[in-house]
């Protein structure tokens, strides 16, 4: 809760500001309500018309001073809330970006949506329904007391017995009754969440093997647990407002109970009764909010602890307070040993060196280890052991912001923005003229395909590149590396799950973006490593062979049988 507090610091004036609106409406509708019960009182008597002309200016007052402050009140703090949770969205992304991607790979990709998007909207409750109220109401109370004094100090104890019953004992009870099915809420929000998620990324598997009709299942039966949760959310609720409007009457009804005999003494008068009788009730406008006090103080604090506990994740990698970025690109692996938490190692004592400029294939079968070298270079994990040295600098002492500004990647996955294609590929440079546009293009051997399109590179991709083929997409990926122009390139798998002819394709457009640049090649695809100027074979996270290809060739050893069995599957004039 003070951590949450923390958040709203910024905007508290604009708060405090809309308290003390919300504190003028509720007296501008007891003013409103005792100037109507004083006129219509007062006329009863067939008094002069004179002598109505202040209650009846007053009526009028209160009337429209009531629905200006309302008003303003409303909109001082909606505005302020909404301000608020737009900096807490932002908030939230930078807080969580240093946890990208290695410490994000436990949630699923629904349930960051739910606590970026819904846990977020949740906390608006706590400044409209959990923090002002209880001010608002101890403020009108206050004023309530030294107005009653002017009647009689038996009503001030009335009011404040109806105040307490309605904005201390109703709010436990309605507690008690909520607070079975409150955690049962939030869980099955988050998991409704992440199944839909699930569901619209997956639907085309779904619709292949036939289980939509399965999925849909289970949709129904989350969205029927989480309605029936809501129900009985919804329930205590209204119970909160049956109740408090029953205290009010009470209230109201003892007032007159105590009030009729003083009027028969000559105590107070049955005007004064009747104003008394409709100021207290109209005051409980202010007291009425707090029963839902408790319902939605919980869900901010479930919000709050389910956004804290994702921000209080370290991130794998620890940010050093200073930034040092490499001059040189030479690259060198000094005894490197790393895993996955608990794992077994994934690399083990993995040593050697890149010349600036130099190219080197890191090959080997699925799981040898290739991958997490590209994770390791770009930061995403530390090493266990060992040194890893690029231009002399240690990399565990570089910002990973240093490093992503030096290397470019053509990942074996590329994700691709529901943008155009110009967009896509200015993401690398978004400050980039024509000219160094077109040359990505071109490198890329992208012109082509782009001119094929009805909109050129204004084309929308759709979601992560859905109207584009695989070979397109990489070409997007790959011009993407060309236009950042950094001089260190990894590609991480670039012809992964592409075809014989667009595997060379792809090929000779990666040559052209190799080309004066320090290059790391990763992939399983023995394809085009003769232009590669070293190749380190890996098996189970060791280096078991390494040379040229010629030279591995001559070995006879797992890459000679690799390039066998590869080439053996290629028609004879893709040898």
């Amino acid at each position: 809760m003070g951590r949450l507090l923390k958040l709203m610091l910024p905007a508290w004036p604009w708060m405090v500001t809309a308290i003390v609106f919300s504190v003028l409406t509720v007296f501008s509708n007891i003013g409103l309500m005792g100037m109507s019960a004083f006129l219509i009182a007062t006329a009863a008597l067939h008094p002069p018309v004179m002598a109505l002309s202040i209650a009846i200016v007053g009526v009028r007052s209160f009337g429209l001073s009531r629905a200006i402050l309302r008003y303003v009140e409303r909109y001082i703090s909606h505005d302020a809330t909404f301000r608020l949770l737009s900096r807490l969205r932002v908030w939230f992304y930078k807080s969580i970006e240093p946890l990208a991607p290695a410490g994000l790979m436990k949630y699923r990709t629904g349930d960051l949506l739910s606590r970026i998007a819904g846990d977020v909207d949740s906390l608006q409750f706590f400044y409209l329904r959990v923090l002002a109220p209880p001010f608002v109401a101890i403020l009108v109370l206050l004023g309530m007391v030294y107005l009653l004094k002017l009647y009689s100090f038996k009503f001030i104890l009335l009011l404040v017995g109806g105040f307490a019953a309605s904005g201390l004992v109703l709010p436990l009870v309605v507690h008690r009754m909520n607070n079975s099915c409150q955690d049962d809420l939030s869980q099955a929000r988050g998991q409704l969440n992440a199944l839909v998620v699930d569901s619209i990324q997956g639907m085309a598997e779904l619709a292949a093997f036939n289980q939509i009709p399965k999925q849909a299942e289970k949709l129904f039966d989350i969205s029927e647990r989480l309605y029936k949760l809501q129900k009985r959310s919804g329930q205590a609720i209204a119970v909160a407002d049956s109740m408090n409007s029953l205290i009010m009457q009470i209230t109201v009804w003892l007032l007159l109970v105590i009030g009729v005999p003083m009027v028969r003494e000559g105590i107070l008068s049955g005007v004064d009764l009747a104003v008394a009788a409709l100021v207290v009730q109209s005051s409980f406008e202010a007291v009425q909010p707090l029963a839902t006090v408790s319902p939605h103080l919980r869900d901010s604090k479930e919000a709050a602890a389910r956004l804290f506990e994702l921000l209080d994740d370290r991130p794998n990698v620890p940010l050093k307070s200073h930034i040092s970025e490499p001059v040189e690109i030479d690259l060198s692996f000094e005894k490197v040993s790393f895993s996955y938490g608990k794992q077994g190692c994934v690399l083990q004592d993995v040593s050697f060196t890149l010349p600036a400029g130099k190219r080197l294939a890191i090959v080997g079968e699925s799981g040898a280890g290739k991958s997490s070298i590209v994770s390791l270079l770009l930061r995403f994990w530390d090493y266990q052991q060992g040194s890893i040295k690029l231009g002399g600098a240690e990399l565990k002492e570089c910002q990973p912001e240093s490093l992503q500004r030096i290397i470019g990647v053509v990942p074996q996955s590329t994700y691709l923005f529901n943008a155009s294609i110009k967009d896509n590929i200015l993401l690398a440079k978004p400050d980039a003229d024509e000219k160094e546009l077109q040359e990505a293009l071109e490198g890329a051997s992208l012109s082509a395909v782009i001119d094929r399109l009805p909109l050129g590179y204004d084309t929308k991709v759709g979601e992560n590149g859905h109207s584009l083929s695989g070979g397109q997409r990489q070409r997007v990926a790959i011009a993407r590396a060309l236009l950042k122009n950094s001089p260190l390139l990894i590609l991480d798998e670039p012809t992964v799950g592409l075809d014989a002819v667009t595997e060379l394709e792809i090929m000779e457009s990666i040559k052209s973006a190799m080309a004066g640049r320090t290059t790391i090649l990763i992939t399983h695809r023995l394809i085009g490593l003769e232009m590669m100027d070293d190749i380190i074979v890996l098996d189970k996270g060791q280096i078991i062979e390494r040379g040229t290809q010629s030279q591995l060739l001559s070995q006879k050893g797992l890459f000679f049988r690799m390039w066998t069995l590869q080439n053996d599957r290629l028609p004879d004039n893709m040898c």
